[in-house]
C-alpha cells in the first residue's frame, strides 16, 4: 500500500495509507495514536 508519515505542528507524527485497487483509492486509513506510532519517533527517511 502507498503512504506516508507526516509530523504535525505540535510534534506529533500521523500515517496516512492509500489502499488502491482497480486504479482507484478503496480506502484511506489514517492513524494518529502516538502509543501505536512510539517507534517511527526519532527515525528520520
Amino acid at each position: 500500500m502507498a503512504g506516508c508519515i507526516t509530523r504535525e505542528a505540535d510534534g506529533e507524527l500521523q500515517t496516512t495509507v492509500l489502499d488502491i485497487g482497480d486504479s482507484k483509492a478503496r480506502a484511506i486509513y489514517v492513524a494518529g495514536n502516538p502509543d501505536k506510532l512510539r517507534r517511527l519517533h526519532g527515525q528520520r527517511g
